[in-house]
């Protein structure tokens, strides 16, 4: 009779259960490579929305600084500005009077540098180039005075006069006018253009502000409708203190009436268009932006925003 207990027989159960534990093993080890690999995907999704949660909550704070600041300081830019001329005694007030304001706030954790300008102190780039437009680059040239050279800063091709309608602006960003050449840092593209633009602008009244504007802009301004000895009055007798307003200066003035009725058409003294840059600084990076307040064509004033 044959053997029923063959060694293979007795050591059947013993491998097949070796090898259950081993599968059961490899399953153990799978699934906890899985939970591994899901508990690793889940904290980086978390990582990722809080990031962009921290991310949004900057954005969001950046836009509520950068209103805050339009609203006190831009909107209250013409009274801001008497009240520095107001330090002075009245006796003792010589124009031009200052133009600008600038200053420091931080809202909401992030730093806000603000810069209020005056643009109607300011050559009208516009109102030069509807009088003659071939004398626009040379203008730039005379009022940047150099402070675009040392970050490249040139003009441009400015549009064909023939193709504009009498109601439409030429120049309505200073994209039309600077190119930058050579920059390697986009963040000094819009320094670059701040400094070159003190004395010039794309918008205002058109009429130049004498209160604040200073004897370069003046001139140039002035100098091609006006005769240079009604230029040289002008700015002698603004010079002296006790100023008043236009008019009373304009009537102290020996000169023709072909000079008088151009200085009507080129000067004023008031403002009404001011311009203010607003640069947000974080721990990442920096905000730069020019917002324009003017006034618009009827219904109100109009606000324009750049950012870089």
């Amino acid at each position: 009779m044959r053997n029923q207990f063959s060694p293979h027989s007795m050591q059947s159960p013993i491998r097949r259960s070796r090898r259950r534990s081993g599968f059961v093993l490899v399953m153990v080890l799978v699934l906890i490579a899985l939970a591994g690999i899901s508990l690793a995907g889940l904290a980086r999704r978390s990582l990722q929305l809080a990031q962009h949660a921290a991310e949004e909550q900057e954005r969001l704070q950046r836009r509520w600084g950068t209103i805050s600041c339009q609203q006190m300081f831009l909107d209250r830019a013409e009274e801001l500005l008497e009240k520095q001329a107001a330090t002075v005694k009245p006796e003792e007030l010589t124009w031009p009077l200052p133009g600008t304001l600038s200053g420091t706030v931080e809202l909401g954790g992030l730093q806000f540098e603000f810069y209020i300008s005056d643009e109607d102190a300011k050559a009208n780039l516009n109102m030069i180039y509807r009088r003659s437009p071939e004398q626009v680059r040379r203008v730039v040239g005379i009022l940047a005075g150099g402070a675009g050279s040392g970050d490249v800063m040139t003009n441009v091709r400015l549009p064909n006069a023939k193709l504009l309608s009498r109601e439409m602006s030429p120049l309505g960003s200073w994209g039309q006018v600077f190119e930058p050449v050579g920059v390697t840092e986009p963040g000094r593209i819009p320094q670059s253009i701040r400094k070159a633009t003190r004395r010039m602008t794309c918008w205002g009244s058109g009429k130049l502000n004498i209160r604040r504007a200073d004897a370069t802009t003046v001139r140039t301004v002035c100098t091609s409708t006006v005769s240079q000895e009604a230029v040289g009055q002008l700015l002698a007798l603004r010079a002296e203190p006790g100023q008043t307003g236009l008019s009373a200066l304009t009537s102290r003035m020996t000169i023709n009436n072909k000079d008088r009725s151009a200085l009507r058409r080129l000067i004023i003294d008031e403002s009404r268009c001011h311009a203010a840059w607003i640069t947000c600084r974080s721990h990442q990076r920096t905000w730069k932006t020019l917002i324009v307040d003017r006034p618009g064509d009827g219904s109100g004033a109009e606000t324009l925003q750049f950012t870089w």
